[in-house]
């Protein structure tokens, strides 16, 4: 038999105050036992119970039983986001050409970000990691070496940034591009010069702090990307 409505809606209220604490706790600190959380919340215990399956499935949340039990905030991890949205994603039948134009539609405003912190150590990181990934030995490299420098640099890139928001969009798109499928992007050594030309652009316009070089740069990268998407063959994720 399906619960009544006013029940689903007691456990939405009392799933929303919960997420609300525990986001402002601590990874593992105590809530409260059982009871003094009924009490503080004036819910029932099923209603409790109930909210506390949710927020477990959530990852927000550890429900421990016995002397020492009660429930415990459990801190939101950036793996734990990656990998329910990446799984989503690939329910969806997302192609490479959806993953490269949402890419490349973040990536001009991070390489401008990046640049803006041209002197912090993420950048010089990137800058680093594009100076050794920009020659023609490189262009020429194992395929499967080559879509694991490209993937390494979307990881770098979102980490420049200095913002949190494209920082977990990059994860989620480099956790997308390690299936093996991903060789699939950049079969031709035209493309690839192409990319290491672009690699080198990138690394100068952020060594001199030039936002808009820099953007030109991502441009370049992702025109190449998608030339040699729509020459290979799309494959979904």
């Amino acid at each position: 038999m399906a619960s009544p409505p006013q029940h689903h809606s007691a456990v939405k209220v009392a799933v929303d105050k919960l997420r609300v604490e525990i986001l402002d706790k601590e990874d593992g600190e105590w809530l409260g036992s059982e009871d003094e959380i009924l009490v503080r919340l004036g819910v029932s215990k099923p209603t409790l119970r109930q909210a506390a399956r949710i927020l477990e499935v959530e990852q927000l949340l550890v429900a421990k039983r016995g002397m020492h039990g009660g429930l415990f905030a459990r801190r939101p991890t950036e793996a734990g986001v990656v990998t329910t949205a990446t799984s989503y994603l690939r329910s969806r039948r997302t192609t490479f050409t959806d993953l490269t134009r949402a890419l490349f539609a973040s990536a001009e405003e991070s390489a401008r970000l990046a640049a803006d912190r041209n002197d912090s150590p993420e950048t010089k990181d990137l800058v680093a990691f594009l100076e050794g990934h920009a020659s023609a030995d490189e262009a020429e490299a194992d395929l499967a070496q080559f879509a694991r420098a490209r993937t390494e640099f979307t990881r770098l890139l979102g980490e420049a940034t200095g913002n949190p928001v494209l920082t977990l969009f990059a994860q989620v798109i480099w956790t997308l591009s390690l299936v093996p499928s991903g060789q699939a992007v950049f079969l031709g050594t035209e493309d690839r010069v192409e990319a290491t030309r672009a690699h080198a652009a990138l690394a100068r316009g952020l060594r001199k702090g030039d936002r808009n070089a820099a953007a030109r740069a991502v441009r370049r990268l992702g025109d190449a990307t998608l030339r040699s998407l729509a020459t290979s063959g799309d494959v979904y994720l």
